[in-house]
């Protein structure tokens, strides 16, 4: 490559070849070891640098590359996406406006999740024209940026993604997952038909990306992504914020220093309130239950155990459903069938939705082998379709699911309709992300719907490790 090329590179991405020359750099590696300098502790953003920079842009400029009527798919194949995701209100594209609509991060990061299976599976239907190579470059673009930022935020835990998942996250997997997507940014810059992907990541702080990774690594001391990732700052900060936004312009900032030392008083007095000798019907009072109640959180609590939610049904799931079930049920026993089991704050599972639950051994006969941490046996993530919910004598609700096979192409399932299994919903089972990869039967409704799916086929599944729940840190 020229110097002429490299110089025009660099100038695409708001560099220059003396960048690292500039007199912050320079002032800053003249401080001595462990002198506190400002320049090398301002933390990057990954919330902001991903899901409110890279992600919105991206996303924007792969719908204004497209004609109107695949803007349309797409934008109906993104709501019942998000949909799927529990996000009911969130749409990403106007069609009246043809406007990108304003998005929290959160929402976005959602969108970063299900953007590559929602984009590719209705573009790529014999409906559509060809799509021309900028747009293919703005995916594959899309794809590997939705890979780093899911290695980024993903946090392994054993009970949940196994021992060999939390071993295998190293420096060198997002390391090269990085160097992937930062080549498929230089390859689009070198394009003379990418103008507007250029434009969408011609930022200054595209270099920011490897500061987020190696702050994040075991080189930059963090760790992990979770640690300096600034929502959870802010939110650490929000009673803060208040009490100063509340004050009455006499000494705001010591008001709001008392009022987090109260509080944070109050969060180690909800660990134990004996060990400070304090009464018990001092405890009882009114206003220190509202205290204790707005108390912080200063452990890691217990998830919370699923419940049946709503209404329970009228008629009887279909005799195969209600045969597996009978096998765990003792005869004469209560069932109660429902629609959805719940977990509180949002999180819930009805009929018809995909769960994920780490297994020990073969998956069993009848029966799912949740894992119980027993030696000598392989664990492995699995997936399953919940067909029935129910409450028996157990204090714990149960479902009959169905099983996802995995495919040769990644994150894609085939579902067995048979056999049926039983699943007790311990707190181990967590919900995932079923999107059908929709075939030519498949076609974007004008309802709210979004989009209306053909009986069968194959389904993207999502679970933790690829980024259901987004920003699982």
């Amino acid at each position: 490559m020229q110097a002429a090329d490299v110089e025009k590179g660099l100038q695409s991405l708001g560099l220059h070849d003396h960048t690292d020359a500039s007199p912050l750099h320079v002032w800053s590696k003249s401080f001595p070891a462990g002198h506190f300098d400002g320049h090398q502790s301002v933390l990057p953003a990954p919330d902001h640098l991903l899901f409110h920079g890279r992600t919105k842009k991206l996303v924007s400029a792969l719908f204004f590359m497209l004609q109107h009527g695949q803007r349309a798919a797409v934008e109906a194949s993104m709501r019942d996406g998000l949909q799927a995701s529990l996000l009911h209100r969130t749409r990403v594209y106007n069609l009246k406006t043809q406007k990108i609509n304003g998005l929290t991060i959160s929402e976005w990061a959602a969108v970063l999740t299900i953007a590559p299976a929602a984009f590719s599976r209705v573009l790529t239907q014999e409906v559509h024209l060809r799509l021309p190579a900028p747009v293919l470059v703005g995916l594959d673009l899309l794809e590997k940026l939705r890979d780093w930022a899911v290695a980024l935020y993903f946090y392994p835990r054993v009970t949940l993604d196994g021992a060999a998942a939390c071993r295998a996250r190293s420096d060198e997997h997002l390391a090269s997952l990085l160097e992937a997507f930062m080549e498929a940014v230089k390859r689009m810059c070198l394009r003379l038909d990418c103008g507007l992907l250029k434009r969408a990541l011609d930022v200054p702080n595209l270099h920011r990306t490897e500061e987020v990774s190696r702050a994040a690594s075991r080189r930059g001391g963090f760790l992990h992504v979770r640690h300096f990732a600034e929502l959870g700052l802010e939110a650490a900060h929000l009673p803060n914020k208040r009490a100063i936004a509340r004050g009455n312009g006499r000494d705001d900032a010591g008001h709001a220093m008392r009022k987090m030392v109260a509080s944070d008083f109050f969060s180690r007095l909800a660990l134990n309130s004996a060990a400070f000798g304090i009464p018990e019907d001092w405890m009882a009072h009114r206003g220190v239950a509202r205290a204790m109640r707005s108390a912080l959180p200063l452990w890691s609590r217990p998830s919370r155990s699923w419940t049946i939610s709503g209404r329970a049904l009228l008629v009887q799931p279909p005799p195969p459903v209600s045969a597996v079930a009978a096998l765990y049920v003792p005869e004469g026993a209560s069932v109660t069938w429902s629609l959805s089991a719940s977990r509180g704050d949002g999180r819930r599972v009805c009929v018809g939705d995909a769960v994920c639950v780490l297994v020990s051994g073969t998956l069993g006969r009848s029966a799912v082998n949740a894992s119980h941490r027993r030696q000598g046996l392989t664990e492995r993530v699995a997936f399953f379709r919940v067909v029935g919910l129910f409450k028996g004598p157990n204090p714990l609700p149960c479902a009959i699911v169905q099983r996802f096979v995995q495919t040769d192409e990644v994150d894609v399932f085939s579902l067995m309709e048979v056999p049926l299994f039983f699943l007790k919903m311990q707190t181990v089972v967590r919900r995932a992300l079923a999107l059908h990869k929709c075939e030519s039967g498949c076609y974007a409704g004008a309802d709210s719907a979004g989009m209306h799916h053909s009986e069968g086929g194959k389904w993207f599944v999502i679970g933790r490790s690829r980024g259901y729940p987004s920003r699982s840190a």
